[in-house]
């Protein structure tokens, strides 16, 4: 495709074990009530069988926390929906047409009653999370990927271990097919600055990543927003062929033409969180001219229908007195008369005047909204109660290779990063060069200031790129998490280990060069003991990175943020201000520093075996003869008999151990945290 960015085929399933390949039953869905045993036989080796669900809602309410106490978002919901239907969830802006799409997802805060229904039972938890998925109105897809390898690394995610390799790229193969992806599959997905898919081929790739299961429900948030009317009509025509196999399709839109709507199956209407139609298409516009609502000629039926529905006072809802039928007035005096209220008297009467049909021609054309609900059998699946097709190790792994993938794949910004390492590592050893040859105390200083400038870069490189990276890749998390792709605790392991060891590589090429040109003792455990002290700091760099990412809102906060919590570790870390001179307030703050036990360490590693030249014995001038000398000074307070190397570097371990800790439940508690 002219003007693509095309990229090497690389197919994520060929490197990444998918597991077994046979099973008699699959996890799917699931936690059902306690003591409830659910069970859905498998037919065992086809995989892409859809099951069909008649799904249905049932007093749905939604009521968030604002000041001055509640608010009720969405009202008595109740809806049916059969399989095979496409159904768009239409309303003005604030009519909870998102709102509910969440509620259904499960991805909302506030207090939900109600029901959710398959076939008659209880849909909930796991249970619920394995029939359905959720396909955002942002498309959130990492730049560097193909249609391919997105779908690869997601296939060897999302579907069972059961399956092998061969059956898991054959079933990423057939979506791509599917959603007419093939002439694309490797085209970068691209981004702002490269260049990449279309709008419709990374919506049509959002929905691919939703269909690798094979979901029996998908919800879909204004899937036709920001495309022209020819790319709207065909996701809306790619959206009817899902749900002819099998699965109920539900999406909200927003006014859209009738040419569009007309593509649809039925109809749910909200106003203020309430159903004011639902039912097919072809009845709706009967419907509201019996209403009083009567289109003009050669105006859109749902644009006049949606105008009116608007027009009602927001506070009071009443209706326009020309809108309300005669008999309606008469039936309803000295009260106020809804739409909504309306729609719940003609689902009571259908309700109450209807008759269980004989057959389908006796099924009417214009149900209301399929509300008599008749419990099923359970359906096709065998369930196991796992919440994850592949276990957290297996994550971990898929989730690292794409990371690297993702880290290493722009072979031009990775040569640049290491060339600025290079350069920075060649001005600092040009400056400090062969201060530590050979020892004297008018080198103790310039030493010092090396190792304060090698332990503040390789916490602050690592904390830097980790802190403005977590912010952006959180939304890509949230996602994919929600829609039971992995754990948070296998996102966090493989964001964690790809920064630590990408970043301990950029921080030797500074500290390796620095090293050997500055001149520090050269023997083979000081150099150990050096890299090793490095390596740890530049791992707390990450965590401390990770953590403060993972609490704030954006990048811009991040910023906001890292300076106060690094600077007051920094500044107590004994070189700035030796400990005799920190105040007694602030001494704690020594004690957790990260910067001065590792400080400490390189100041040991280097000074603890050395006789300095400059200092005769029978001089006259005060100097020290020896390393332990300088470092038993009040103003260091580095006696080796006391803090032996085994001491500091535990004490260094503890501390990214912490932080570690604190990250992952930060993480959790950000992106476990249900929008309201």
């Amino acid at each position: 495709m002219f003007g693509h960015q095309h990229t090497q085929r690389i197919d994520p399933l060929y490197e990444i074990n998918g597991g077994g390949h046979s099973a008699k039953t699959v996890p799917l869905l699931a936690q059902p009530a306690q003591d409830e045993v659910v069970q859905l036989t498998v037919p065992p080796a086809d995989h892409d069988t859809v099951e069909q669900i008649r799904f249905s809602l049932e007093e749905m309410s939604y009521t968030i926390k604002v000041a001055g106490g509640d608010k009720t978002i969405l009202h008595n919901i109740s809806a049916s929906f059969k399989p095979g239907e496409t159904v768009a969830l239409m309303g003005a802006s604030g009519a909870g047409k998102t709102t509910l799409l969440r509620v259904l997802a499960g991805d909302v805060g506030g207090k939900v009653s109600g029901e959710i229904k398959g076939n008659g039972r209880s849909l909930k938890g796991t249970r619920y999370q394995k029939l359905s998925q959720f396909v955002y109105q942002e498309d959130v897809l990492l730049p560097s990927l193909t249609p391919r390898m997105e779908l690869g690394y997601l296939a060897a995610l999302k579907l069972p271990q059961a399956m092998s390799r061969a059956e898991k790229r054959e079933r990423a193969h057939r979506v791509l097919e599917q959603l007419n992806l093939q002439g694309c599959e490797d085209t970068l997905v691209g981004s702002v600055d490269r260049k990449g898919l279309s709008g419709g081929q990374r919506k049509r790739l959002s929905i691919a990543s939703a269909l690798l299961t094979n979901p029996s429900i998908v919800l879909l948030d204004e899937p036709t927003s920001g495309l022209d009317s020819k790319n709207a009509e065909d996701v809306v025509m790619l959206l009817t062929n899902l749900a002819r196999q099998g699965r109920t399709v539900i999406c909200s839109v927003h006014q859209p033409s009738w040419n569009v709507l007309t593509k649809f199956d039925r109809v749910l209407l909200l106003h203020h969180g309430r159903v004011v139609f639902h039912g097919p298409v072809p009845c709706m516009e009967p419907y509201f001219e019996r209403q009083g609502v009567k289109s003009p000629e050669h105006v859109n039926p749902i644009d006049h229908i949606m105008r009116v529905i608007q027009e009602m006072n927001p506070v009071n809802t009443k209706s326009p007195p020309s809108a309300v039928p005669e008999d309606t007035k008469t039936q309803k005096t000295n009260r106020t008369v809804t739409f909504a209220e309306r729609w719940e008297e003609e689902v009571h009467v259908n309700i109450e005047n209807a008759s269980p049909p004989t057959g389908p021609s006796q099924a009417s054309l214009c149900d209301v909204g399929g509300m008599v609900e008749k419990e099923e059998p359970e359906g096709l699946f065998s369930i196991k109660r796992h919440a994850y097709a592949t276990p957290v190790h297996t994550q971990t792994l898929v989730l690292l290779h794409r990371a690297f993938y993702d880290n290493l794949c722009d072979k031009r910004k990775f040569v640049k990063n290491c060339s600025m390492k290079i350069i920075l590592a060649l001005m600092v050893g040009c400056i400090w060069l062969n201060q530590g040859r050979p020892p004297t105390n008018q080198a103790i200083f310039p030493l010092t200031g090396a190792m304060f400038l090698l332990t503040n870069n390789c916490v602050m490189s690592t904390l830097f790129t980790t802190v403005m990276q977590f912010p952006i890749e959180r939304t890509l998390i949230q996602r994919e998490q929600r829609n039971g792709a992995y754990s948070l605790l296998a996102a966090y392991s493989a964001i964690f280990i790809s920064n630590i060891v990408l970043q301990f590589f950029m921080s030797l090429l500074l500290t390796i060069p620095v090293y050997f040109m500055v001149g520090l003792v050269l023997t083979p455990y000081r150099f150990f003991v050096f890299l090793a002290c490095l390596a740890l700091l530049s791992f707390t760099g990450c965590v401390v990175g990770l953590m403060v990412g993972c609490a704030v809102n954006d990048t811009r906060d991040a910023q906001q943020v890292v300076l106060p919590t690094i600077v007051p570790l920094m500044l107590f870390s004994g070189y700035m201000i030796p400990y005799d001179s920190i105040p007694i307030y602030f001494k704690w703050l020594y004690h957790i520093s990260f910067f001065q036990y590792s400080f400490a360490i390189l100041r040991i590693n280097q000074f603890v075996d050395i006789t300095f030249d400059d200092c005769p014995e029978l001089s006259w001038i005060p100097c020290f003869h020896t390393g332990v000398q300088y470092l038993q000074t009040p103003q260091v307070d580095l006696d080796p008999a006391t803090h032996p190397m085994w001491f500091l570097f535990a004490m260094l371990a503890v501390i990214m151990c912490v932080f570690v800790v604190c990250g992952f439940f930060l993480m959790r508690w950000k992106i476990g945290k249900k929008q309201q």
